[in-house]
């Protein structure tokens, strides 16, 4: 009987290579003997996974799809390398943190649309909120994010009604009675889609030439006039700003409109706003990531009192940039009218936000919206509300006073806060509320957050001295004011303070203040810095001087003129830089060049005249507007001393009856 043949065992294991090849694998690990004695690639052991092309549904119905199939893929696909697919889910993963949708590559991260009871505005929920508030939350919740049809137009004047809470400020604060927009355009009454961040592009009359102007790339700020700012993008890399710059790449509104305008308010607003280059710069960092919390916030259909106030803060912005647009060509009107409608919506979704929740519940949302609200006066220079917005954000931070652990971002804002309130006081000639001597928690709380701020150097150019310094010029001079009026003797201790105050004012040196870690790597911009801080200096000096000490014009030529030096020199420093094509146009705060120009003598104020010439170039709408009060408080002093009256610069500043913030 002839021996039978051993049945060679039916294998599914080896390497792929060999089963490819319909032989035997010895197995061995990592690349098998059999490739390597042929000198052919061993394409190892691992597990292979195949996409399936048809639906599962159609599987049983076609016997080709029986088993498993081989796809052939086609070569129009991109390949990534390991490295830069690890860099797209780190992106993603940094997204996600933020609470952001992402999309990198081939991969993507959404949020999911989950309904949250404890903090959604519906209809069962709204009983605590006002009529009016209920029917703008209920528009609000049915999808659109737009404006409530409010039914009582006296709400523009009287605002909402005053919740009960303690914590509850007057939302009538941030409403101004002057909300009409003009005559071409509807009221903020007849605004029926308030809270629909797309809708107010689809029912502008003139959006067409919007969108013409937007596809000619109409975004060259400024062409064809004679003093344009520079507008090249800053080499200085934003820390943490990276997401924000792909998110405006890849993630908007829908709007065009809008897109071009958050954009323009990202590439100029943000940079023409800080004096100094710096990563930190909170009108990108803080503002506009806030703001586009609120869109995507939006988008992902979920309605709380957060999501509202960011929204107003999304439509601040769009307002400033507009303004900015606008005031870049006059000729462009339809900027003008979009600034006005979007700040509308900002008041009105910002007094929607404020009958839902307690201020505190949404602290860092609510003080950018309301610090927003005086960066659109500054770039419109037609607001004069800035002071009922400030004092808004004062309110605000009193409300936090008695917190002491605060995250990064609450602590930046309450010093942006302090600094504009200190801004808005040095132009006032209140007396003091309360008599000498008497503690004020609010002013020691104020003091403390000056005194800690890390973000004065690049967000004003400023030190911590100065600043320190002219608060307590602003609050020895309210306490002169007072006893002058009481018609009091000065005493001792008030005395000494003043004096104190002075020697600390001309003892100065920027070499002891502690700012060399700032702009460590950054000549150019700490040379800027050098030059605005010795510029605050002096001011400081000559606003103690003529508030406190009551010298006279003629008696600070060389303090005033010390000024004009500092800050034509910190201009050609930056013309330099922009002729490099190094730097974004960066405006200065103009309170130490308002300060000593009012002080100008006649026959020595051409430096000044130049200065300010200079600086219009910003398109700045608050800068010309106080170039033109220098020149009235110019006239009046001039005025007077014609017919042998002196007068400060006060009161010259008192009788011209315009209020500006000095930024």
């Amino acid at each position: 009987m002839p021996s039978q043949k051993a049945q060679r065992a039916v294998t599914y294991t080896g390497c792929w290579t060999c089963k490819t090849r319909k032989v035997r694998c010895d197995e061995h690990p990592i690349a098998c003997k059999n490739c390597v004695k042929r000198g052919i690639t061993c394409s190892g052991y691992g597990i292979r996974l195949r996409w399936v092309s048809d639906s599962v549904t159609d599987a049983d119905s076609s016997p080709v799809l029986q088993g498993r199939r081989r796809i052939k893929l086609g070569r129009d696909f991109k390949v990534y390398d390991a490295e830069t697919i690890e860099k797209f889910l780190s992106n993603i993963d940094q997204h996600v943190d933020h609470g952001l949708p992402s999309c990198h590559g081939p991969f993507s991260a959404f949020m999911t649309t989950r309904g949250e009871p404890d903090q959604a505005v519906t209809p069962t929920t709204s009983r605590g909120l006002t009529s009016r508030a209920a029917v703008a939350a209920e528009a609000h919740s049915s999808g659109a994010i737009g404006s409530p049809q409010l039914a009582d137009p006296g709400i523009h004047e009287e605002g909402l009604q005053r919740d009960d809470s303690e914590l509850a400020l007057n939302s009538a604060i941030w409403l101004p009675s002057n909300l009409a927009i003009s005559p071409s355009s509807s009221g903020p009454a007849d605004i029926d889609v308030l809270f629909d961040i797309n809708a107010i592009a689809d029912s502008s009359s003139n959006e067409y030439e919007i969108e013409a102007s937007l596809v000619a790339g109409h975004d060259a700020v400024g062409i064809g006039e004679e003093n344009a700012p520079s507008l090249e993008t800053s080499p200085v890399s934003y820390r943490g700003n990276n997401i924000i710059v792909r998110q405006l790449d890849d993630v908007l509104s829908g709007s065009r409109q809008q897109d071009y305008l958050i954009k323009h308010y990202y590439i100029h607003v943000a940079a023409v706003l800080l004096p100094l280059n710096h990563s930190d710069n909170p009108f990108r960092s803080l503002y506009l990531s806030t703001a586009m919390e609120g869109l995507f916030r939006h988008n992902s259909h979920t309605t709380t009192s957060r999501e509202i106030a960011c929204t107003a803060l999304y439509q601040s912005l769009l307002a400033s940039a507009a303004y900015h647009r606008w005031q870049c060509n006059k000729q462009d009107s339809i900027y003008h009218e979009l600034g006005a409608k979007y700040r509308t919506n900002s008041i009105q979704l910002l007094q929607l936000a404020l009958t839902q929740t307690p201020p505190t519940a949404n602290y860092q949302a609510l003080m950018l919206a309301v610090l927003s609200l005086v960066t659109i006066g500054v770039l419109s220079g037609e607001c004069d509300d800035f002071r009922m917005h400030i004092q808004a954000a004062t309110q605000l931070r009193s409300l936090r006073s008695p917190w002491r652990l605060l995250s990064r971002s609450s602590r930046r804002l309450n010093e942006l806060g302090a600094f504009l309130a200190l801004l808005s006081e040095t132009t006032s000639s209140e007396p003091s509320l309360s008599p000498w001597g008497n503690k004020d928690d609010r002013a020691i709380y104020d003091c403390s957050t000056l005194h800690s701020s890390e973000c004065y150097a690049f967000t004003y150019g400023i030190t911590p001295t100065i600043t320190l310094a002219i608060n307590e010029v602003c609050r020895l001079s309210k306490n002169l004011t007072r006893f002058q009026l009481e018609s009091k003797s000065l005493p001792d201790e008030f005395l000494e303070a003043c004096e104190d105050l002075g020697s600390i004012l001309e003892a100065w040196r920027l070499e002891a203040e502690d700012t060399t870690a700032i702009f460590t790597g950054d000549g150019i911009s700490s040379s800027v810095f050098s030059h605005y801080a010795r510029g605050w200096h002096g001011a400081a000096l000559i606003y103690y001087y003529t508030r406190i000490q009551g010298i006279k014009r003629a008696d600070l030529t060389r303090v005033v003129d010390g000024v004009g030096e500092h800050v034509n020199n910190a201009e050609d420093l930056k013309s330099v830089m922009d002729n490099t094509r190094q730097v974004i146009s960066m405006a200065p705060i103009t309170w130490p060049a308002f300060i000593a120009s009012c002080n100008a003598i006649r026959g020595r104020r051409g430096v000044w005249e130049r200065w300010w010439k200079r600086v219009l170039r910003y398109k700045l709408g608050n800068v010309s507007k106080q170039w033109g009060l220098v020149q009235q408080i110019w006239a009046i002093l001039d005025g007077a001393e014609n017919q042998g009256i002196w007068l400060s610069w006060t009161d010259a500043y008192n009788m011209a009856g315009l209020d500006v913030l000095l930024v």
